[in-house]
């Protein structure tokens, strides 16, 4: 007993750090590092039952035989630039590693994945703190960041944060008593945050999830719904506008700058990806290939920001059949979980996913790889679903 309160306490620690992924403790690394580390420690003493395939092994054994692949075609495209990280892929193993561990500690003690992003809730609420009293705050081209983190980072956590809020606050799944509206009180302090960054992107996800989430909650009334929608609709037509006006100074700002050679224009980049695709898209390139093309075509290692163009380029048709096995095997499961349980979480979870998923990265980022835990665990739950298995 006293194992599983220390697993679930330091799961609850490593939910919470997700916030804080590029705050470096004294040059050591960073904060959810360390707390990664804890996490392990406390699983090891019994790895077993964290392990466990049955019920799992569809979703990542695609991911393995995608880790494997893309290191044997990075070995292949090895360059002059490249390095021992552009081969072996370290930080997508871990993530698929700590995605089996996830889902395997919902089975073990259930209901503790919504307590960790409970608990990741708060980070991002001691996030917005730290950023009302411009604790670690600088701004890049008119956008804020925070400890030197990608500003569309920050925005995803603070969207994914404010849809946990809002599904805490409108069922009964995790917090049952009505302190659970005390959660509502800093949400002007983190909109203001995610407004900072000047993610579109972000910002049309929480509608999105939020129009979606009220249509398909069985706990509201039709009066609620029609109140709430009515509050969605002012918040757009209020905020919406002065996001859109800080996001086209943005545009304006890097469209300044491109003109003077340096671009971070997605037409760019996503270019620069597709010229890579087309010199290899049955295998791919791998890593190392990636980065001495990209070297050879644009004069530097761009991202593609788009997860789709990023894994053709890196594993050809090959691993983008088994990335989009993957998600559609998440897709179909989301859906199981409102079908059968009414459990609509997942399903709005997945919408700022998509989102970064066209427009960002997804592979090397923690957050992402514990809400398709959440997504995958969730299955466990549906009686009808386990019964025709």
């Amino acid at each position: 007993m006293a194992l599983k309160k220390f697993q679930n306490l330091a799961l609850y620690a490593y939910f919470f750090s997700l916030n804080f992924e590029m705050l470096n403790l004294g040059g050591y690394g960073s904060t959810s590092k360390f707390v990664s580390i804890l996490y392990l420690i406390s699983i090891s003493f019994d790895i077993k039952n964290f392990i466990i395939s049955k019920g799992i092994k569809k979703f990542y054994l695609p991911w393995i035989v995608f880790f494997l692949y893309l290191t044997l075609i990075s070995i292949l495209n090895i360059g002059f630039y490249t390095e021992i990280d552009h081969i072996f892929d370290s930080t997508l193993l871990l993530n698929i590693l700590f995605f089996i561990f996830l889902v395997n500690h919902e089975r073990k003690s259930p209901g503790v994945l919504l307590k960790g992003f409970l608990s990741f809730v708060f980070g991002a609420i001691l996030l917005g703190i730290l950023y009302y009293y411009n604790i670690g705050v600088e701004y890049n081209y008119g956008r804020m960041t925070m400890f030197g983190d990608n500003q569309n980072k920050i925005a995803t956590r603070i969207a994914v944060s404010i849809i946990f809020i809002f599904y805490f606050t409108t069922t009964k799944r995790v917090i049952k008593r009505k302190i659970k509206y005390l959660l509502l009180l800093p949400l002007p302090l983190l909109l203001q945050l995610l407004f900072e960054t000047a993610s579109r992107v972000s910002f049309l996800s929480i509608v999105l999830a939020i129009l979606i989430g009220v249509i398909l909650n069985k706990e509201l009334k039709l009066k609620r719904k029609i109140i709430v929608i009515g509050s969605l609709v002012a918040f757009i037509m209020y905020f919406g506008p002065t996001l859109y006006q800080k996001s086209e100074l943005l545009v304006d700002r890097l469209t300044d700058i491109e003109e003077k050679g340096v671009t971070s224009s997605r037409d760019m980049v996503w270019q620069n990806a597709l010229d890579i695709i087309g010199s290899n898209p049955i295998f791919g390139v791998g890593k190392s290939g990636y980065i001495e093309k990209s070297i050879l075509i644009s004069g530097r290692n761009m991202s593609p920001h788009n997860v789709v163009l990023e894994v053709w380029a890196l594993t050809g048709l090959i691993g983008l059949f088994l990335f989009l096995l993957f998600l559609f095997r998440i897709f179909k499961t989301s859906y199981l979980s409102f079908k059968f349980d009414k459990f609509m979480l997942p399903f709005l979870l997945l919408i700022p996913i998509l989102g970064q998923i066209i427009t960002g990265q997804v592979l090397g980022h923690k957050l992402y790889w514990a809400i398709f835990a959440l997504c995958v665990a969730s299955t466990f739950y549906h009686e009808k679903y386990l019964l025709r298995k």
